[in-house]
């Protein structure tokens, strides 16, 4: 699967394996923070959900997989609580 995390459009099913949300640069894109370095890749530029392959296998599905399941039920939480 290509990572949803990294920034571009997938190629033949794999992304380019940068940041999604500084694209590659490692600067942090937020004007309104105080942090130079991007807080998603930590300065790197690498995407960290893949570690900069463009595919999620083995691991680092799982892994997005489970971020994916806690958003849901954060979701789930906020409608039976009326956000």
């Amino acid at each position: 699967m290509a990572c949803p995390d990294c920034a571009g459009w997938s190629f033949f099913l794999r992304r380019n394996g940068k940041c999604g949300r500084c694209f590659g640069s490692g600067t942090n894109v937020d004007l309104s923070s105080l942090e130079p370095k991007c807080e998603n890749c930590k300065g790197t530029g690498i995407c960290p959900t893949c570690n900069g392959f463009g595919l999620l296998v083995g691991s680092s599905y799982d892994a997005w997989l489970q971020r994916q399941k806690g958003r849901a039920d954060d979701i789930d939480e906020c409608d039976s609580r009326v956000c």
